[in-house]
């Protein structure tokens, strides 16, 4: 099939698409048994190979699986000499891909870990936020959005900006505060008190976004991601910009890893995910105040929680985590305790399986500079307690949950959608695969994904920031889903909306 008919269908997509963990990492035994003749293989892996004889009796599954590979691979082509150009395992890494990969094979494991876990890389990540953004605007020729940006900064409550700032702090640390944006309906115009009260009433909320900014976990900041607000504030959404710990100021994703691997903070629930999760609560008294004032009105959309990249996953364990609490409550329990839930949530370009994209980062070399092993406890064990599918998946195992219909899980989960760029390098679209078809395989019938071609990682957000079609496929889905569940309950039923990919 064509390029012009399929544009998704790149050589950086296809090559994405053989990237680990669906194909073996670089380097490792079973990529080289695969890809070499037997005479390239002695020679790059003589010592290792002889160790391996030498140790043959180990009742270990690896070494018996790849001395029985290896075996098999004599008696198949022993006499050959020549590359094997025919195999599935291609050369799939790009140029810097393979320059990080030198790196981290070069740097001593000391100074990587150094870089990771004294701050040094919030700092390089933060600071070439900071050096590239005014190029980025200047550049662009992106006026609008610096005169949006400088007005969000300073507009807390003047009357001659379009929008108000709020500032919501929910603990004592520095970066534990939600910057809080709202349509201002009071926009300084001219006139008698009486047009100014009808201006007033003319502005109606229709939902609320609460995002999670990404940065690897380990950094980033709300103001970095305060221009994915206008979009919203201008369709008449109240937009809430989550700051949170990143680390090493807090050392655990969730506060129930394994002591071993996520430290004395996870004892103490002291993880990312409980700031999100804080901040949320502290999020309930507008989401109280908005649903009271706007939510019985027929524009009504509802909640929304975005996240981009990293804190696209920490967003989804927060939902997860969500779903399982109300499967465990009855609806009379939901309803004394009076919590807002979200009705939609929106990941960009978010990796959802921490074990894969661990594989993934270690065929780029990063591995052990990126704050994600660290954060997430450093074992299988610990990744899968991190991941949001598996934490899913260990909720309809648990005996409080087994017998629960698929119609009630339904019920107790927010309409999804993900969003990814067929050519992010960072995350690969995959992960976003994957994680789909698993949650419509738990029965979660109301999960769509788009994918966005020519697309890279940072290029998603950088959209709903500059303009692009990102921001409108959101939109569109959430006022196309608000309308199917308000014709859904007309009718007694509901029906999937299918969502195509923008190419």
């Amino acid at each position: 099939m064509s390029q012009k008919t399929q544009p998704l269908l790149t050589p950086t997509s296809i090559a994405l698409s053989r990237s680990p963990p669906r194909i073996p990492p670089p380097d490792s035994w079973i990529h080289h048994l695969h890809n070499y003749s037997l005479s390239d293989l002695l020679r790059v892996k003589r010592h290792e190979i002889r160790h391996l004889l030498s140790n043959h009796t180990s009742n270990t599954d690896k070494s018996h699986e790849l001395l029985s590979r290896l075996l098999m691979k004599i008696a198949r082509n022993g006499k050959s000499s020549t590359h094997n150009n025919n195999s599935c395992f291609g050369d799939y890494t790009s140029l810097p891909d393979r320059i990080t990969r030198y790196i981290g094979s070069t740097l001593p494991l000391e100074w990587q870990h150094d870089f990771r876990d004294s701050g040094k890389f919030r700092r390089v990540a933060d600071g070439m936020v900071k050096l590239s953004a005014p190029f980025l605007a200047l550049g662009g020729m992106h006026w609008k959005e610096v005169r949006d940006f400088i007005e969000l900064s300073h507009s807390d409550a003047s009357k001659k900006s379009k929008w108000k700032k709020q500032l919501i702090r929910y603990g004592e640390h520095k970066m534990q505060f939600i910057n809080l944006f709202w349509p201002n309906s009071d926009r300084g115009d001219k006139g008698s008190k009486q047009n100014k009260s009808q201006n007033s009433q003319q502005v109606r909320i229709r939902g609320t976004v609460f995002f999670v900014h990404g940065g690897a976990w380990g950094s980033g900041h709300p103001w970095m991601y305060r221009l994915i607000a206008p979009y919203f504030l201008e369709r008449g959404f109240i937009v809430a910009v989550v700051g949170y710990r990143t680390y090493p100021c807090v050392t655990a994703i969730t506060p129930d890893l394994d002591s071993v691997g996520g430290g004395a903070s996870c004892l103490r629930g002291d993880s990312q995910l409980c700031d999100i999760k804080s901040a949320w609560d502290a999020f309930q008294p507008v989401l109280q105040q908005v649903m009271t004032d706007h939510g019985h009105r027929e524009e009504w959309v509802g909640n929304v929680v975005m996240g981009h990249s990293s804190g696209a996953h920490i967003a989804l364990l927060m939902i997860v985590d969500m779903i399982s609490e109300r499967l465990k409550q009855s609806d009379n329990m939901l309803g004394k305790l009076r919590i807002i839930y979200p009705d939609y949530f929106i990941g960009l370009s978010g990796p959802y399986d921490i074990s894969n994209h661990y594989d993934f980062e270690a065929m780029r070399g990063v591995e052990q500079i990126s704050p994600m092993k660290a954060i997430c406890g450093g074992s299988l064990d610990n990744f899968t307690i991190a991941s949001p599918v598996s934490r899913l998946n260990a909720t309809f195992l648990s005996d409080e949950i087994a017998s629960t219909n698929l119609q009630r899980a339904q019920e107790c989960s927010p309409r999804i959608l993900f969003v990814h760029g067929i050519e992010d390098t960072t995350v690969p679209f995959t992960a976003t695969a994957d994680a789909a078809r698993s949650l419509q395989c738990y029965g979660l019938v109301h999960c769509n994904e788009v994918y966005l071609g020519k697309c890279g990682h940072q290029d998603v957000i950088m959209q709903f920031m500059l303009g692009g079609a990102a921001p409108e496929i959101v939109m569109d889905y959430l006022l196309a889903s608000s309308y199917e569940k308000k014709l859904g309950q007309s009718l007694g039923c509901q029906r999937r909306i299918e969502i195509t990919s923008r190419l």
